[in-house]
């Protein structure tokens, strides 16, 4: 079996770094790929231009990239395999791994089974209520859920975050951070509420976006949430995690795991 699959990479303002994401995927060793390159020119910001694009996905998975990535030359075979091994149906999702980031769990969930998509209205897996962050924890949390979650450590990708690359800040980051506070208002919200995109399709502010776009003014109900999480970050590091004690390889895990929370610390 190869399935088609159809990479989607939304960009705003950095050409460079797009190239180098597309000659990538032109490296691979997995030829049955499309590309789809969403330009950001509207402010919808990354998950934004997907959710519109979304209904219009024929493909037999979907690959979500970040333009600031770039994959190993046998990271698609490797994704393909891992999705058709587990869900030959394909209604089920794999993360890759973002092994240059020292984090203990640098896995992300990205691809996607067709029939996984058709799980969701017009395929939108991603929650539309987050502008750019968190969208994407919600559908992971959903497919562990539903047990439809794997990892494949072997499905190598480079991702250069600036958290950990001060050097690749650029002004398209600073953009995306600018939404920060806004999505982490609605996600501990959603999360005080028990909602789950996929499990339910409950939107809290169908109007919130579009108000704090013209704005930049939090809706009625959100400002103690982000007050409270504004707490929260001051007494850590933002997206800083410690680093492993061990070097997590595929000789040391196995290729295809389910997600656990406590995979880490079981293992480490």
């Amino acid at each position: 079996m190869n399935p088609l699959v159809d990479i989607i990479i939304p960009t705003y303002d950095r050409a460079e770094k797009l190239v180098s994401c597309i000659k990538s995927i032109y490296d691979s060793d997995y030829p049955y790929w499309k590309i789809t390159v969403l330009n950001d020119h509207s402010k919808l910001y990354g998950p934004g231009l997907i959710r519109q694009y979304l209904p219009n996905v024929t493909a037999d998975a979907v690959l979500f990239l970040s333009d600031d990535m770039v994959i190993d030359r046998q990271c698609l075979s490797y994704l393909v395999n891992c999705l058709v091994k587990n869900f030959p149906d394909l209604d089920g999702t794999v993360a890759f791994n973002q092994y240059n980031l020292p984090i203990p769990e640098p896995w992300m969930i990205a691809f996607i089974g067709s029939k996984f998509l058709k799980r969701f209205p017009k395929n939108q897996c991603l929650c539309p209520e987050y502008y750019g962050f968190f969208s994407d924890t919600e559908l992971q949390e959903y497919a562990i859920s539903v047990k439809r979650f794997r990892v494949c450590l072997n499905a190598r990708v480079v991702h250069h975050h600036p958290c950990f690359e001060p050097a690749q800040i650029d002004n398209t980051h600073t953009r995306f951070r600018s939404i920060w506070g806004y999505d982490c208002a609605i996600r501990k919200k959603r999360q005080s509420k028990k909602l789950l995109w996929g499990k339910d399709f409950k939107i809290l502010y169908p109007n919130a976006l579009k108000i704090y776009a013209k704005t930049r003014k939090m809706p009625d109900g959100l400002e103690p949430a982000l007050s409270a999480l504004h707490s929260l970050i001051k007494s850590v590091k933002p997206f800083i995690c410690p680093i492993p004690t061990k070097e997590v390889t595929p000789k040391t895990l196995p290729e295809h795991i389910p997600f656990n929370n406590g995979y880490w610390k079981l293992h480490k």
